[in-house]
């Protein structure tokens, strides 16, 4: 049986995988930082927010820091990564910039490793024939998504981690907040660079989905453990940072965190808002992070402790 995947899920890879690379090219974690920062406009009252999401926790863990809802309740305009976004047209702009690839070329010489564990889990099919017959870019990356979700899960199943806010849809569950309270809503994202995402590349999605099997047969115990630890540190408000470097270009961190800036510019100057962006986004050791884009425009930007509701 193939675990199915959630169509907004295609969205919300970034950060694991972002973590996930940092593994594989032997990169480790430079320091820790806050997950919730404040925004305050020069010469005015206006004080705006953001958050540094991570898309497998849900609303246990946004209802475990009231402060959030509290934010958003005062702010005038919610943005986030995507909100009603064009499914449809994003998956044509991923069949228009992937090509079809064999299991081979995906998971090359682990291709037997990938048979032999999704057989064993209850794949009706082996990975081989699954990619091999596939008839798009999407079903494949469909695939890919759906093998990375399944791993994941499996992976914090195992861990000591507090299993209640790990429920995914952070996002979601923000932006509801948000429309509850009838704020203007605007996605950061547009699907047409999401769709020049290359998630076939061998140092990418496909690599990824490998670490974690690995982890998941008892290999690599020490890099897994820290895997686990940037989790339960986002259980308390933090989160690790990696060094950035040639190996996540793939992802277009830079491009996308100043085509949001762009974005928000305008916004900040005269209006209280309220910014949801994966964590990865946030500050990074290229002085492209979402933070260091908005202090260049002359805002200072703070971190803000989080404080867990009675």
């Amino acid at each position: 049986m193939k675990f199915k995947t959630k169509g907004k899920q295609y969205f919300y890879t970034v950060l694991v995988l972002l973590l996930l690379s940092n593994f594989i090219s032997g990169q480790t974690q430079t320091k820790t930082i806050p997950v919730f920062w404040q925004i305050k406009t020069p010469n005015s009252d206006k004080v705006s927010y953001i958050l540094g999401t991570n898309h497998i926790f849900g609303e246990p863990w946004v209802r475990r820091y009231p402060g959030l809802q509290s934010c958003i309740k005062k702010s005038e305009v919610f943005f986030c990564e995507t909100y009603q976004t064009d499914l449809e047209s994003y998956k044509r702009n991923i069949n228009k910039n992937n090509s079809l690839r064999t299991a081979k070329e995906l998971f090359g010489s682990d291709l037997p490793l990938m048979d032999s564990y999704f057989t064993k889990i209850g794949w009706v099919e082996t990975v081989t024939a699954a990619f091999n017959e596939s008839d798009s870019a999407v079903e494949q990356f469909t695939l890919l998504t759906s093998m990375y979700y399944q791993l994941l899960h499996k992976i914090i199943a195992e861990s000591d981690l507090k299993k209640d806010s790990i429920t995914g849809g952070m996002d979601d569950v923000l932006a509801k907040i948000a429309h509850s309270y009838n704020k203007k809503i605007i996605s950061l994202d547009n699907t047409d660079l999401l769709g020049e995402i290359d998630f076939g590349d061998k140092d990418a999605f496909p690599s990824a989905i490998i670490l974690l099997v690995k982890f998941l047969n008892g290999e690599n115990i020490k890099d897994k453990n820290l895997f686990i630890e940037t989790f339960r540190l986002y259980q308390e408000g933090n989160y690790s940072m990696f060094t950035l470097d040639k190996s996540t270009d793939y992802l277009h961190i830079e491009k996308r965190n100043r085509l949001w800036a762009e974005k928000l510019k305008p916004f900040l100057k005269d209006k209280s808002c309220f910014v949801a962006v994966g964590a990865a986004h946030l500050v990074n050791n290229r002085k492209d992070g979402l933070i260091d884009l908005i202090r260049e425009m002359g805002y200072e930007v703070k971190p803000v402790k989080l404080n867990v509701g009675r």
